[in-house]
């Protein structure tokens, strides 16, 4: 029941937060030319790569270590785990300052951008930390509540600078950014209040931080530079206008991406303790749970390719209507990526971050080639079959390793018997 009850507040939220920004893109395709959005994309595409890199897996250890720790020994852990990300925001930010001519050449977004990335990156950090103690505290309500309307007043924002004071691509991202620390702000006093902030830190406790979350870093960026890789090289071999069409097409297959973390985020616990338990009645549990999530999500997938001619011809400016053939294809990347959730929990739970790490590099190699090749021979839609691609792949990759560490029913009949 408590699987039941937290999948279907986080599936719910996710869904509240596709249709807010749902409800944005229509809007925004009417205030903004394609390479707005093209410049929009590559930004918001470089801050999601840089943040896991800048928050070193410090969140992602707190998840892990407040069910192992006393209170007053993770109090003084998660403070701890606050310095390292800090520091390397200073440190970053220098860095972008000297060399913003080159850093703005390399990445082709404006020089005023480069300079912030390093903030935008680490304006969301302590309102992570804070939903991830809300995740293992079991307040799923609070979680959602707060998620929802950091994206309500994220939007509202960006329509004042978008639409009023007319600050085109610059507007939404300052939205983005002011918002972010707002509720960053507002997450370090909460986080406070439930008593996980210490005056003091520990030495040791940074270097544990670090120790976990350093391997897992290359994972992170794995996924990200397959979610941007694709924007990069349409900028580079055809323009940004291009990369402006595309990612309109591929703000609507994300839809599918909000069902699978919404899922994941109230089924992670639920599986850490089946595997625990690792009785047959639990592994088949899990078996069958992932079966209906993956068929789910196929059912999904296809409601979304008959819905996206009508969604196009009536919602989104005329600039983008060929953005609706990457729609399809990214979804079902997203399809894939959802199966491979199901299984790599169990490469978590083993603590297997080195082996997490290897495939990360495969992954990202792979899928460089697959988008310089595909994009070269078959244009923009070529980066779109080229994410189904990696992520099939990685999933594939995955699941025989997770298999083989920990032998799951996924080929037995018992599995349909509910």
């Amino acid at each position: 029941m408590q699987l039941l009850r937290s999948v279907s507040i986080y599936t719910f939220s996710g869904i509240a937060l596709g249709g807010i920004n749902f409800l944005l893109m229509p809007l925004l395709t009417h205030y903004l030319n394609k390479e707005d959005f093209g410049y929009l994309s590559l930004i918001t595409s470089y801050v999601a790569f840089l943040t896991p890199a800048m928050l070193l897996g410090s969140v992602g250890i707190a998840s892990i270590e407040y069910f192992k720790m006393e209170k007053e020994s993770f109090r003084k852990f998660l403070s701890s785990s606050m310095i390292s990300p800090t520091l390397l925001l200073f440190l970053l930010t220098i860095i972008c300052f000297f060399f913003t001519a080159p850093i703005a050449q390399l990445t082709s977004i404006p020089e005023n951008w480069v300079k912030l990335l390093p903030l935008v990156a680490y304006s969301g950090y302590f309102m992570q930390l804070y939903m991830t103690m809300c995740q293992v505290t079991e307040k799923a309500a609070t979680y959602s509540v707060l998620n929802i309307s950091f994206s309500v007043v994220s939007i509202l924002l960006s329509l004042v600078f978008v639409i009023t004071w007319n600050y085109g691509y610059e507007g939404r991202l300052w939205g983005i950014l002011l918002s972010s620390v707002l509720f960053s702000i507002l997450s370090f006093f909460f986080l406070i209040r439930m008593g996980f902030v210490a005056s003091t830190y520990s030495r040791e406790h940074v270097l544990s931080s670090l120790k976990y979350g350093l391997p897992l870093v290359p994972h992170a960026l794995s996924f990200l530079i397959i979610d941007m890789s694709d924007r990069i090289f349409i900028a580079k071999l055809i323009d940004v206008e291009t990369v402006g069409l595309y990612n309109v097409g591929y703000q609507m297959g994300v839809i599918i991406f909000v069902l699978v973390n919404a899922f994941v985020q109230g089924y992670s616990p639920f599986l850490f303790n089946a595997l625990k338990l690792g009785d047959e009645q639990s592994k088949l549990k899990i078996v069958r749970i992932s079966y209906l999530f993956i068929i789910g999500l196929c059912l999904c997938l296809c409601a979304l390719y008959f819905a996206t001619p009508f969604i196009f011809q009536y919602l989104i400016g005329k600039e983008f209507l060929g953005g609706a053939i990457f729609v399809f294809w990214v979804g079902l990347g997203y399809v894939f990526l959802g199966m491979y959730k199901m299984v790599v929990g169990v490469l978590f739970y083993e603590k297997k971050t080195v082996m997490l790490s290897a495939l990360a590099v495969i992954n990202v190699a792979l899928n460089l080639l697959l988008n310089y090749f595909m994009i070269r021979s078959m244009g923009a839609i070529g980066a779109a079959y080229a994410t189904a691609l990696s992520y099939l792949i990685v999933f594939v990759i995955t699941f025989y390793l997770a298999n083989r560490m920990y032998k799951l029913p996924w080929f037995k009949l018992q599995v349909l018997k509910l």
